[in-house]
């Protein structure tokens, strides 16, 4: 994820980047709403415009707390 700030400390624009090199598959039980992939949880709405249609919900992944996942 990049982020840029104002001066004033307020975000100004994001770019976030979780697509490379992964798969995905869709949640049947939520309509096309919840995508997971390897390692993260999105949430998604095709009724907003693209580029603000998707959210990312969560990381599983806690390299801390579990060293020795392999994902």
């Amino acid at each position: 994820m990049l982020r840029v700030f104002s001066p004033k400390g307020d975000l100004l624009w994001k770019v976030e980047s979780h697509a490379f090199l992964d798969t995905y598959c869709v949640d049947p039980a939520s309509d096309g709403r919840v995508i997971y992939g390897v390692d993260e949880i999105f949430n998604f709405d095709l009724q907003q415009k693209p580029g603000n249609n998707w959210s990312l919900k969560a990381i599983t992944l806690d390299r801390h707390a579990n060293p020795a996942d392999p994902r």
